[in-house]
This record gives C-alpha cells, sequence and structure tokens, in this order.
C-alpha cells in the first residue's frame, strides 16, 4: 500500500509511485489524483459537518458569554479579598479551593446560605 501525503503536483505524485516501483499511464495517474482530491473533498465535507453537528450540542454564543462573564465575575471578586491568588498556577488554585471546601465544612454552608437567601429574595428562581 501506498501512503500519499501530498497533492502539490502530479509530478510530486509520479515520483512518489515510481520510487515504490509503479509506472503509471498518465490516464492513471490523472484518475488516482481525481480520487485524492474526491477524498480529500469528502474528508473536508465529513469535517464541517461534525463541527456543525458539535456546534448544536453546545450552548449558544449569548450563553458562553454569559457563563464567561460570571465566571470572570466569580474571579474577579476572590482576587479582589486574596490578590495573591492572581499568582497561583491552575493546579494549585484547585488544590487550595479543594482543601478549603472539603476540610472546612463552614464555608459550604455559608455558600448555600447564600443561594437560599437569593432564592427567597428573588421567589425561589435561580437566577437574578
Amino acid at each position: 500500500m501506498i501512503s500519499i501525503t501530498t497533492l502539490n503536483n502530479p509530478n510530486e505524485l509520479l515520483d512518489v509511485l515510481r520510487a515504490k516501483g509503479y509506472e503509471p499511464t498518465r490516464e492513471q495517474l490523472e484518475e488516482i489524483l481525481r480520487l485524492l482530491r474526491k477524498d480529500e473533498k469528502a474528508q473536508a465535507e465529513l469535517h464541517r459537518l461534525n463541527r456543525s453537528e458539535s456546534r448544536k450540542k453546545t450552548k449558544s454564543k449569548a450563553e458562553r458569554a454569559h457563563r464567561t462573564h460570571q465566571l470572570c465575575n466569580i474571579g474577579g471578586a476572590v482576587v479582589s479579598f486574596y490578590p495573591e491568588l492572581a499568582e497561583l498556577m491552575p493546579e494549585e488554585l484547585y488544590n487550595l479551593f479543594d482543601k478549603i471546601f472539603h476540610y472546612d465544612f463552614t464555608i459550604g454552608q455559608i455558600i448555600n446560605l447564600a443561594i437560599a437567601h437569593r432564592k427567597n429574595r428573588n421567589g425561589g428562581g435561580a437566577s437574578g
């Protein structure tokens, strides 16, 4: 089996085939190029369809932007109280929060109380 990695021009393809011991006619060479280009177009179309399907599964642009905004606000609030946290690497930050939330149950209780208070204030809704 021959692996063709280039479609730059017929001469390159011919050189690859000759190096492998094949001597195609001009018609065979053109047919091979046509098939390779057809396969390349099919792969591009498949890739386009996969991207389209993937986009349907993900949130809309507005939803992603809203979530990004929320995460930036949370990060900004945390850093405003503890500016040193901005210097930590992501792994260090996750480890720190893991320790805080798993070893200090008071913090988790305070967060749950704040969420319950917000829901009560907003009539039971999660947003507001």
